[in-house]
């Protein structure tokens, strides 16, 4: 397999660097001169790998909508063969369920924007729906006489108190609060376990 050409790699910094300044300034103060110099590449550039200031959105959006549905991925390819809803739950409210502030911050910018950026608000919902129907169909293996309504609406409220947790992170919530939440998702499992007697 060959090396990813220099365009791929160029692409890949300079969205990165617009994440990084779009964390940090919100989605309209990450000019293209920001970005430019996050990347340390020339303004002109931008233009060249990624376009115009709406192209550069719609490039951002892709790119954070992959990186969520890979991390869906390697988070269900990370789940040991036995003891998969507790191995879940440790990974989304453990050290490696947190999301980086900068990725959230970014979410939460392109959120905010999705009036002027539709393609925002489509990747994010299903990107969101993607890691839900993920953890649904892990607890419908994992609960399989379970109705697969309550393993949806299971689902459902795990990825809802990981979303609501993972906001929070950039305000450094006390450790407290992050065992509230891994003790409220270890609830559904336990009514999903209660549903099967």
């Amino acid at each position: 397999m060959g090396r990813p050409s220099l365009q791929e790699q160029r692409t890949a910094e300079i969205l990165t660097a617009y994440e990084l300044c779009v964390a940090r300034h919100g989605l309209d103060g990450a000019t293209q001169e920001r970005v430019a110099a996050q990347a340390g590449v020339k303004r002109t550039l931008l233009r060249h790998y990624l376009g115009n200031k709406d192209e550069m959105v719609e490039a951002l959006i892709k790119h954070v909508v992959a990186r969520f549905n890979s991390e869906t991925d390697q988070m269900i390819a990370a789940l040991p063969k036995t003891a998969r809803p507790k191995a879940l739950l440790d990974i989304l409210f453990g050290p490696l369920g947190i999301t980086e502030t900068a990725s959230v911050l970014t979410i939460n910018a392109l959120g905010a924007a999705s009036d002027r950026f539709p393609k925002a608000r489509t990747g994010l919902l299903a990107a969101m729906e993607r890691m839900h129907d993920a953890v649904a169909k892990e607890l419908s293996q994992d609960y399989p006489d379970a109705d697969i309504t309550a393993c949806r609406a299971a689902a459902f409220g795990i990825c809802h108190l990981y979303f609501s947790i993972d906001s929070l992170m950039m305000l450094d919530p006390p450790q407290d609060w992050l065992d509230q939440a891994r003790q409220a998702a270890n609830t559904h499992l336990l009514n999903l376990e209660g549903t099967l007697k």
